[in-house]
Parts: C-alpha cells; sequence; structure tokens
C-alpha cells in the first residue's frame, strides 16, 4: 500500500531529475564559449522552464495520489472502528454507563483522557467519544495531551489554540484507543492518520510536493513540517527529517 512517505520520497526523486536535467544543459552552457554570460543565463531558464513543464504532470498526479490516499485511510478508519447506533436505546445507555464508570472518574483525578483509555473496552471509548469534549471544555482551561503542530490556513506551522485542542486532542485519543483494539496493524494506522489527514498530513504534503516542483530545495520549514506530519500519519512524531 503507497504511504504519505513514499509519496514524499517521489516527490524528492522527481525534484531531483530535474535538477539533473537541469545541471547538463547549464553545463553545456558553460563549455559553450560563444555565449555571453547573459546568454546563458537565458539559456539555461529557458530549458529549466522547459523541463519544469515536462515533470508538471507527474508532480500532479503525486498531488491527486495523496488526495486519493487521504480518501481511502478515512475510509479505511471509518471502517475499521467501533460504531454507536444513535437510534438504540441500548447503546446510548450502554455506553453513558461505561464513561460515567470507567472514564470519568479518572478524569476526575487529573488523569489525561488518552490514559484513561488505556483499558477502556470499546463502549467505554464510545462514551468517552459522546461526552469527554465538552467535560473537558468545562473543566479544563488548556487541553492534555495536546500535539504540538498544526497546519493554519495561512500555509504556517503553528501550535493550535485552546479551542481547537480539545477537539483534537479528544478524537485523536479515541482513534488512538481504537487503533489500539484493532487486530490489524493497517486498520491502526488509518485510524490513527485519520485524525489529522485532513487539517495536517494532505496539506503538509502538497506543500512538499509545491516547492519540490519548483524550487531547487525544499525551505527547511516545510521539510521540518512535513516531519511532523508524516510523525501524525505514523502514529508518533519520530522518523527521519526530510
Amino acid at each position: 500500500m503507497t504511504t504519505f512517505r513514499q509519496i514524499q520520497q517521489r516527490a524528492n526523486e522527481l525534484q531531483a531529475e530535474r535538477e539533473r536535467l537541469v545541471k547538463i544543459r547549464r553545463d553545456a552552457a558553460n563549455n559553450d564559449r560563444m555565449m555571453t554570460a547573459s546568454e546563458r543565463a537565458e539559456y539555461v531558464e529557458e530549458w529549466r522552464k522547459s523541463i519544469a513543464k515536462q515533470l508538471e504532470p507527474q508532480f500532479a498526479a503525486l498531488r491527486e495520489e495523496a488526495r486519493g490516499l487521504a480518501a481511502s485511510t478515512k475510509r479505511r478508519a471509518a471502517n475499521a472502528r467501533p460504531k454507536l447506533d444513535p437510534s438504540s436505546a441500548a447503546d446510548l445507555v450502554r455506553t453513558e454507563h461505561a464513561w460515567r464508570n470507567s472514564v470519568l472518574p479518572q478524569l476526575e483525578r487529573g488523569t489525561p483522557l488518552a490514559d484513561a483509555l488505556r483499558n477502556a473496552d470499546a463502549d467505554a471509548v464510545l462514551g468517552a467519544e459522546r461526552f469527554a469534549e465538552s467535560w473537558l471544555r468545562a473543566n479544563q482551561t488548556r487541553p492534555a495531551g495536546l500535539g504540538d503542530v498544526a497546519y493554519g490556513e495561512d500555509g504556517r506551522w503553528r501550535r493550535p489554540s485552546d479551542a481547537d485542542g480539545h477537539a483534537e486532542m479528544v478524537a485523536a485519543a479515541i482513534a488512538g484507543r481504537f487503533a489500539d483494539l484493532t487486530a490489524d496493524p493497517d486498520d491502526a494506522a488509518a485510524l490513527r492518520a485519520s485524525v489529522t489527514v485532513d487539517s495536517v498530513i494532505t496539506p503538509a504534503i502538497d506543500a512538499y510536493i509545491s516547492e519540490a516542483e519548483s524550487r531547487p530545495r525544499v525551505s527547511l520549514d516545510t521539510s521540518i513540517g512535513t516531519h511532523y506530519a508524516l510523525g501524525a500519519a505514523d502514529g508518533n512524531a519520530e522518523g527521519d527529517a526530510a
């Protein structure tokens, strides 16, 4: 199965191929003693544009593949997790009891939600999904276990605000526990990635591809941001930086 890291690597390979082809033309211009400096620069620039145009469909295909992977990740996560039937009185009563008896007492003692769910069964996790965010908003000034980065609408990396953080933290804790409960590692990876695939992972990959397409090197800021985003896709923030 294709991964976001593989898409990133293929963007790197396309970038390297573009620079290799440009270097061939630059070397040819530098070795042509009939050209002036301005003619060499113009010659190389024209070839750079031509080579970029040649590779444009391949970069576009990478973006489309990333969007498709995001959609399939969310579908797989939705199919892999237990579900609550809101029309079932039995489901509603059972999950509320599990929340009150198993999860809520731990939160009241100050235990972070992810830790409170560490040994929870599916009913307790579904109960936390129903009630945890509103309880945390009412009882905590800052979300516990909040991730370090999010991808803002302005294209810059930022720390999530407290308002964003409660929902994000609850979603991550729920998905993380459901991932622990599944026996399929691919389902588990999809569950963990699904929380940030739209807000963090896909925008980061898109920004990375755009810079790989247009620049000789991807900026350090974008590389670091993509590193953290793909850590989210893997369920952690580890791994090699781009």
